[in-house]
């Protein structure tokens, strides 16, 4: 082929390639405007984004929780009947608590982890410590509840808390500093009025679907590297035990780089130092409890899969430094990694149920680990030191 015929195809296949490229770029807007790869993923799977994602949601926040103006939100008073929330009952202030085990022994505030989500009241590991103890743990925690909301019952609430040694419970969801506000506002913040309606129509399920994911996510160009060229988005864990579990990338992991920024910490740190203050304020013996994610035990596994070890070596990062912050102002810190650690490696019951949280098992060994701390009262007493007037 001849130079001059030789630029003429070159100039073709350039030409070709440009109007190809051009061709792609405009159907990439089209389908990016149209939310057209989260329309197809709301008809392919409606059913599974019904029952796994907008349902539980709008049950949480419209059924179970209710707006408040001090605490964002906080659970309605009397039983609920199951489905999405395992059946129980709630007492006036919307604790999982009975009114017996307010006074006296232990309490326990925080988040899902303190609740004891996806196990029966007695396996929640506070129920489990009281037995152990024979002593009063009163179940403070709230599903959903940020450190700034743990802070805030302590202070709406000192009658419950004054004088008792409290478990302070921080999990890898905290990890982001939230600042308190009214409840429609909070809402919004978090995202959560996206689930308000119980019968969520196409529209609304891809509302729900595309919130949070950039423009990028919402190309097809995305979708085919994510399919045939980047890591998968989920792994099996095949233990010898009653079944496989799955591990998600980042959602068993939810540590981002933001999170790990010094101006996220920063604000972090100061929710522990207000823990501190008001614990002091109220004669407390704070014991702060630090929950890894399941994704962190099974770290070896969550690196080799998704071939990013970055949010588990993030997350020890963030574990190490606010440990340290906390002991600086005299806690004894409970570091639950040793524990569940171990319990893992032994690998005689599972510990984590699919969702994250933990078996009865994994509430047990919590318990246990607790339970041998308080085995040496010098070091941690039964209840808060008095001070002298």
């Amino acid at each position: 082929m001849s130079r001059r015929g030789l630029r003429r195809t070159l100039g073709a296949v350039g030409r070709g390639l440009l109007i190809a490229s051009l061709v792609w770029m405009a159907g990439e807007a089209v389908v990016i405007s149209t939310d057209l790869v989260a329309r197809l993923q709301v008809l392919a799977r409606r059913d599974a984004l019904l029952e796994r994602d907008y349902l539980p949601r709008h049950t949480f926040m419209y059924r179970f929780a209710e707006p408040d103006g001090r605490l964002g939100f906080r659970i309605r008073t009397g039983a609920w009947d199951g489905g999405y929330i395992p059946p129980d009952t709630f007492d006036a202030d919307g604790f999982r608590t009975g009114e017996a085990v307010k006074r006296g022994g232990f309490a326990v505030v925080g988040d899902s982890f303190a609740y004891g989500f996806g196990v029966a009241r007695e396996q929640a590991w506070p129920a489990v410590l009281e037995a152990m103890l024979g002593v009063p743990v009163a179940n403070l925690g709230v599903i959903g509840y940020a450190p700034w909301q743990s802070n805030r019952q302590m202070e709406l609430h000192p009658d419950l808390f004054r004088g008792r040694t409290v478990f302070y419970t921080v999990c890898f969801n905290d990890y982001l500093d939230e600042d308190g506000s009214i409840a429609g506002e909070y809402y919004r913040a978090k995202g959560w009025t996206r689930f308000e309606n119980p019968d969520p129509s196409t529209t609304e399920l891809v509302a729900a679907l595309t919130a949070g994911r950039s423009w990028w996510e919402g190309s097809l160009t995305w979708w085919l590297l994510r399919a045939c060229c980047l890591p998968p988005l989920a792994t099996t864990v095949a233990d010898g035990l009653e079944e496989e579990g799955l591990i998600l990338r980042w959602k068993d992991v939810p540590i981002d780089a933001a999170q790990v920024s010094e101006a996220n910490l920063s604000g972090l740190l100061e929710r522990m130092d207000e823990a501190s203050r008001i614990a002091e304020a109220l004669d407390v013996r704070l014991i702060p409890v630090l929950f890894p994610s399941k994704g962190w035990a099974y770290r070896d596994i969550y690196a080799a899969a998704f071939g990013d070890p970055r949010p588990v070596l993030w997350e020890e990062a963030l574990l190490t430094r606010v440990g340290a912050q906390l002991r600086s102002h005299g806690h004894l810190v409970l570091d639950l990694r040793g524990p569940l650690s171990v319990a893992l490696e032994e690998g005689t019951h599972r510990l984590y149920l699919p969702d994250g949280h933990l078996t009865p098992f994994g509430n047990f060994v919590v318990a246990r680990a607790i339970s041998l701390i308080l085995a040496h009262p010098a070091a941690v007493p039964l209840s808060a030191p008095r001070r002298s007037p």
